[in-house]
């Protein structure tokens, strides 16, 4: 995996481990992985390029910089829940 940014999920799964978010810059995913086992979660498909990822709140704001566009994943569902095109 490339390097990553990592943010805490407020909701996903509360009463398991805490997971972060990594991006795979140059797989289209993110991966929710737990901090404490390094277990893979889930991985989240995005736009291509994911390259940085923040959290706001319940939502995780994932830049796709190479394409312009930016993806906001739901921390409830560890779904992408909109993608703005354009930016």
């Amino acid at each position: 995996m490339a390097p990553f940014v990592a943010s805490r999920i407020p909701d996903a799964l509360a009463a398991a481990a805490p997971l972060a978010l990594v991006t795979a810059d140059t797989e289209a995913h993110v991966v929710a992985v737990e901090f404490e086992t390094g277990r893979i979660h889930a991985r989240i498909p995005t736009r291509p390029g994911p390259r940085s990822i923040e959290r706001v709140g319940r939502v995780a704001v994932v830049a796709h910089t190479d394409i312009g566009a930016v993806s906001l994943l739901d921390g409830r569902t560890l779904s992408v829940s909109r993608v703005l095109d354009s930016i």
